[in-house]
């Protein structure tokens, strides 16, 4: 076994324990912190061993210890379902998880450890269905077996316990796999099963056979109960950490689910007759069935680093050597480089990049384990182990999407609105229209193969917008009102980034290999779009254009990190930092960032907000005037007159949108002058309205980092039952829960209700008038986990990083309907952005720099506006506008649509219809292998209408704007373009006769010929 040091599972007494235990029942003392990990995996080498843990955060740092004590132990673990959450996505995605580790327990061998909490010991297992190609397959009934166990019937699958059935294809994403399976059946027999890409649709490749699991409404078995102990793998032995704390869990999870008591009882029996090793922290009597393990705690050490030195002398006077672990190569780095300095690093010492939970001595073998943080004294911070693969947040386009009854802009007509799609013949063949509603009841029929015609109407909030009246010159004046408004705001938007531009910028240069030791010190992985989010950061401040970024991600998608490397550039370069933030509570959690991630490096930060004295203020002032302090975070406070820096480089904001008025006016002061980046995870519509139009930069934090999961939002009644059960889970499972009530005067009397609830609970109450002292208090105790229940107001509300949290209700006022509605709908990973989409199409853009632009944007729509707006900004920089595509009409007569039949979802259809009017060569025939994969194989009409758009793109790279067939001996070319024509045309001569400038006939042997053979000549000439 790979181990950091082979002695370390050389424990005598633990060798003969591993064939006793599959007999009989033992106990092990003494297994004191991580040393319980060393006990688990001395027993693995006999065999197999299933661990039985309290709660979830046990099963975290067992997995830890192991993987980094014992590197060849092979560890999987499970956790507790919530069964508030069965039937939501984020339930059925953790049982599908929890299935895939119940397969591999079934195959545990010698050499593996299974981590399972005390939850999991009361839940069901699944029924399950094999399938394989060549056999006999009712479609109809698997369906049903698959709506009787929970699978969701959806248009698209993308998540687990998700299916699609479509004519001859069956996609369903099985509990218990990494990715979703496509069926594909021919005469009611299977033909082949691929698994393709969530994201993209696409298959990825053949599986001979599958299994797909089964699980009733409620989360847990089909049918009868099957119980996690009466399917452990042969030889297995089951350990069994704290039996007595085990025991009470058990009591507690079925009090807070209601299962019968009878259930317990049977699974305590399970466990009671079950042979195998009990680990218990204190020293027992040692007889023939109990023994003990040397150990110490390393409790009394952390003197800081001036302790280093007494720390390390308390270590060895009990052991000969010491192992370091740390969780990252720039806290190794750092450490050794403390230890050099004061001549302690010595062959004794040992350092080792790692995380173990907690350290202890080993007298048998005579090593020391322990963390950086306890040699130096410091609280370890907890953080959840990845669990899943990174996937990035699918961003879903609210804008373009259509639904019956919404307003849309027709480019060429005005405002309409959309009354759905319709089938209709056309000369000789059939096409798909949009049905759209103008002024006076008119009626237009707008070709499919013309959608990019049509955009959705989002205007500035507000009343709904008047129709416009075909044939009329309303929507042309409008929109030469709008273009003419928007030549001065494009100038005044300029304004400030000229005179930031012209501005002499300041680069901010810093020592490569400090940057480096300072990034490495983050203890975990960066995603994707940090370590491109942190690029084009780094970019920004070497340049010499001041920064004005806005960094866009949800809670915990880690602006924070980004932001704190950024300052920590700044500070190298010699410059201050100010961070602004809209509550003292959040300053104070930014505050313990900056000091913990700046501990170990020359950096002075200072917090300045109420919870500070007027005495610290004042010093705290002097110092910023002085330069003495490089990092100040703070709320509006920062901003007040009588505060000045001596060399300010970067201003930092969080959550712009809950600054008052006076707030934001310095801050656009401030941005004429110094680097500004801006978090948020929903940016409030002007924010946001401003980095589409491309005014200021924008970067997406879509990847959720590890351990991060979706909140799940549901708008339910205040139930006492329902709000027990949730705290009840979270506390179970280790978590923390906010209970949010925005009325003082009667928030004590819901914490003592809270408490009434859940009697064990600790409950505490945090509001804004709380003296200063006591509310600092009351949040940092929960903050640490001393508390575990917080009934608080609003006042926490923004952007506080508490990893274990969950918030079971919050009441809201119900003029909030419409975007608390959104909210519930918008809950997957990374839909802060989703939601501020959604809030720019509810209030409007905003106040972009003044109230007239509310008119304009009204008058066109966002989509329009935001076009006009853009050409305006090029002009005013003196760039030439895009050029805009020709509209060409290819009409030959042909079938060309999707049948309903085919693509059955109205919100797929035109999802792929809008990404076929916007491809173009290679892409649009990329799209048709796709609905071949996806769908199935194209009818004619779908066939004919990839060739409609190929054939648009082609004729209008031409010149043409109308190609016609009347259905003669020609075809008819309306020539928008007449050199481009002549210089481009593919035809031979005296194909082609030209009849006027704007007018020619293609003459080819079409006479007798049907339009689908017009069309199939045509794409072959052209294609």
């Amino acid at each position: 076994m790979d181990t950091t040091f082979p002695e370390l599972l050389e424990i005598p007494a633990l060798f003969p324990l591993g064939k006793r235990a599959l007999q009989e029942r033992l106990t092990v003392g003494g297994a004191y912190g991580s040393a319980r990990a060393l006990a688990l995996a001395a027993l693995a080498a006999s065999g197999p061993v299933v661990a039985l843990v309290a709660d979830a955060l046990e099963v975290e740092g067992l997995e830890d210890d192991l993987h980094h004590l014992a590197r060849g132990t092979r560890v999987i673990t499970l956790q507790q379902s919530d069964p508030a959450a069965a039937g939501a996505r984020e339930g059925r995605a953790d049982f599908s998880e929890k299935l895939a580790r119940l397969t591999a327990l079934a195959r545990l061998g010698p050499g593996a450890v299974a981590l399972v909490p005390a939850a999991v010991l009361l839940e069901s297992l699944p029924d399950r269905e094999e399938l394989a190609p060549g056999e006999a397959c009712d479609l109809e009934a698997l369906r049903q077996k698959l709506n009787a166990a929970g699978y969701v019937a959806v248009p698209m699958v993308s998540a687990p316990a998700e299916f699609s059935l479509r004519g001859d294809i069956l996609d369903v994403f099985p509990l218990a796999a990494d990715s979703p399976l496509r069926l594909e059946l021919f005469d009611e027999r299977i033909e082949s099963i691929r698994t393709f890409n969530a994201e993209t649709q696409r298959s990825r490749r053949v599986r001979p056979a599958v299994t797909i699991p089964l699980l009733g409404q409620n989360g847990g078995a089909g049918g009868a109960r099957a119980w996690l102990l009466q399917h452990l793998p042969a030889g297995a032995i089951v350990a069994r950490s704290d039996p007595a704390r085990l025991g009470d869990k058990l009591e507690e999870i079925a009090s807070a689910c209601g299962l019968e008591r009878a259930l317990v009882r049977r699974a305590r029996a399970l466990l009671d007759r079950a042979a195998g090793v009990d680990l218990v922290t204190h020293q027992v009597e040692e007889d023939g069935s109990s023994l003990n393990l040397a150990t110490l705690s390393v409790q009394g050490l952390g003197g800081g680093v001036d302790g280093l030195a007494q720390s390390l002398a308390a270590l060895r006077r009990k052991c000969a050597r010491a192992v370091v672990f740390a969780e990252s190569d720039g806290e190794l780095r750092r450490l050794a480089a403390l230890l050099q300095e004061r001549g302690l690093f010595d062959a004794s010492l040992h350092l080792r990049k790692g995380r173990v939970r907690c350290g202890f001595q080993l007298l048998d073998t005579g090593v020391a384990v322990l963390n950086h943080l306890e040699l130096l004294g410091h609280a370890r911070l907890f953080r959840p182990r990845l669990r899943r693969p990174l996937v990035a947040a699918k961003v879903i386009q609210n804008i373009l999407e259509l639904s019956e009854g919404d307003y849309v802009v027709h480019l060429t007509h005005g405002i309409a609105r959309y009354n759905g799609m319709t089938r209709m013949k056309r000369d000789q063949g059939e096409e798909d229209f949009l049905v759209l509603e103008f002024a006076g009841g008119t009626i237009l029929y707008q070709p499919i193969a013309k959608i990019d015609l049509v955009q959705r109407y989002v205007g500035a909030g507000g009343a709904p917008p008047r129709l416009d009246r075909i044939g009329g010159r309303s929507w042309a004046r409008k929109k030469e009102k709008v273009q003419a408004a928007l030549a001065g705001l494009a100038a005044e938007l300029l304004e400030v980034q000229a005179a930031r531009e012209l501005r002499a910028g300041t680069s901010h240069p810093a020592d490569d290999a400090l940057l480096a030791d300072f990034d490495g010190s983050f203890p975990y992985p960066d995603t994707p779009d940090q370590t491109r989010a942190m690029r084009e950061i780094q970019r920004d401040l070497e340049g010499q254009k001041p920064m004005d970024r806005l960094l866009c991600g949800d809670v915990g998608f880690g602006k924070t990190e980004l932001a704190v490397r950024a300052a920590f550039r700044v500070v190298c370069g010699g410059r201050q930092v100010a961070m602004l933030v809209p509550t003292t509570i959040l300053a104070e959690q930014h505050h313990q960032t900056f000091l913990e991630r700046m501990a170990q490096f020359p950096v002075q930060v200072a917090s300045l907000s109420r919870f500070r004295s007027k005495a610290r203020q004042k010093s705290i002032l002097q110092g910023l005037a002085a330069g003495t302090i490089d990092v100040a975070v703070g709320t509006h406070r920062l901003i007040s007159r009588d505060v000045s820096f001596k060399d300010l480089g970067l201003v930092i904001i969080d959550e712009e949108q809950r600054f008052g008025v006076q707030a934001k006016e310095a801050l656009k002061r401030l941005r004429r002058t110094v680097d500004v980046l801006t978090l948020t995870a929903t940016p409030i519509p002007r924010t946001l309205h401003m980095a589409l139009v491309g005014i200021r930069d924008i970067s997406a934090l879509n990847t959720p980092p590890p351990g991060r999961r979706p909140v799940r939002t549901e708008i339910r009644k205040f139930e006492p039952a329902l709000v027990r059960r949730a705290v009840l889970f979270e506390l179970n499972r280790g978590g923390q829960v906010f209970v949010i009530h925005n009325r003082v005067r009667s928030i004590e009397r819901l914490a003592q209700r809270i408490l009434e609830l859940a009697p064990a609970a600790r409950v505490a109450v945090a509001h804004g008038q709380m003296a200063e002292r006591e509310l600092e208090a009351v949040t940092r105790a929960f903050a640490q986990g001393e508390i575990d229940v917080l009934v608080s107001t609003s006042i926490v509300e923004s952007g506080l990083d508490l990893p274990r949290v969950k918030v079971p209700d919050r009441p809201l006022p119900a003029a909030a309907e419409k975007r608390l509605k959104a909210i519930e709908e918008l809950s997957h990973l990374g839909a802060g952005y989703d939601i501020a989409i959604k809030d720019l199409e509810i209030r409007g853009a905003g106040n972009l720099l003044g109230a007239e632009q509310h008119g304009h944007i009204a008058a066109v729509g966002y989509d329009l506006f935001v076009q006009l707006l853009r050409r305006a900004v090029a002009r005013a920089r003196g760039e030439p506008p895009p050029k805009e595509p020709l509209e060409t009409d290819v009409d030959l007569g042909a079938d060309a649509f999707l049948p309903a039949e085919y693509v059955p979802d109205p919100g797929q259809r035109m999802e792929i219809l809008r990404r076929m009017s916007a491809a173009d060569g290679p892409p649009l025939l990329e799209m048709e292998a796709e609905m071949r994969d996806r769908f199935g194989r194209p009818p004619p009409p779908a066939r004919n209408l990839f060739v409609v758009f190929a054939l648009k793109r082609r004729c209008a790279d031409l010149g043409l704007r109308r190609v016609i067939y009347p259905g003669d001996d020609h075809v008819v070319l309306e020539v928008a373009d007449l050199r481009t024509f002549r210089a481009k045309s593919p035809f031979r001569p005296g194909e082609t006769v030209q009849i006027t400038s704007a007018l020619a006939h293609l003459r080819l042997p079409l006479k007798g010929r049907k339009p689908q053979a017009v069309l199939e000549l045509l794409a072959e000439r052209l294609l």
